[in-house]
């Protein structure tokens, strides 16, 4: 504890010696002169871009197992609530079949979807109901990759006749139903 005493005590006193450091002055005939003006460069003609060609896409063309979606999007306003922010949210649904004229005794594939603001939404479940040879019909699936997709035969239906599907999506605890159908030929 004493040499650490010491220790800064002698560098007490070797700072106190040390000379003040003094301001530099410049001498006034060192003092850089005030540039002339000078006038500005002449301004550079733009040059026109060189045409280039547009790049071609080498990639095959995507493979999709169900159909796309309508395009634009077709979808019917179901409902419009406000968050607790104020935000308005919409949300619309949308159904397309992939042959909505299919013939009897072939299968027919539903795809339904529940946009909310214009944007797909997943993780909900759909119902898809309707009436087949006399008998109530209902399909039940998960909402996976924003569509709710049922398949079923297209028996017990009368050719010509619209048959009307009604959907349902339960998503957050809410439920959206919209309306569409099928005429078998």
């Amino acid at each position: 504890m004493r040499q650490l005493s010491m220790l800064i005590v002698l560098a007490v006193l070797l700072s106190a010696c040390a000379p003040a450091a003094l301001p530099t002055r410049v001498p006034p005939t060192m003092q850089p002169e005030p540039a002339a003006p000078t006038s500005p460069p002449p301004a550079a003609t733009p040059v026109p871009p060189a045409a280039t060609m547009a790049p071609v896409s080498t990639v095959a063309p995507v493979r999709t197992l169900y159909p796309a979606p309508t395009n634009p999007i077709k979808a019917t306003l179901v409902a419009t609530e406000v968050s607790p922010l104020g935000f308005v949210h919409e949300w619309s649904v949308d159904a397309w079949f992939d042959n909505p004229n299919p013939p009897v005794g072939s299968n027919v594939t539903l795809s339904a979807s529940l946009l909310q603001d214009g944007i797909w939404t997943g993780g909900g479940q759909m119902f898809a109901y309707w009436t087949q040879g006399g008998e109530p019909q209902v399909c039940s699936v998960l909402v996976i990759y924003q569509r709710g997709i049922c398949t079923f035969p297209v028996t017990g239906f009368e050719p010509g006749v619209y048959v009307p599907i009604t959907y349902t999506f339960h998503h957050d605890g809410r439920e959206f139903t919209g309306y569409t159908g099928f005429t078998p030929r």
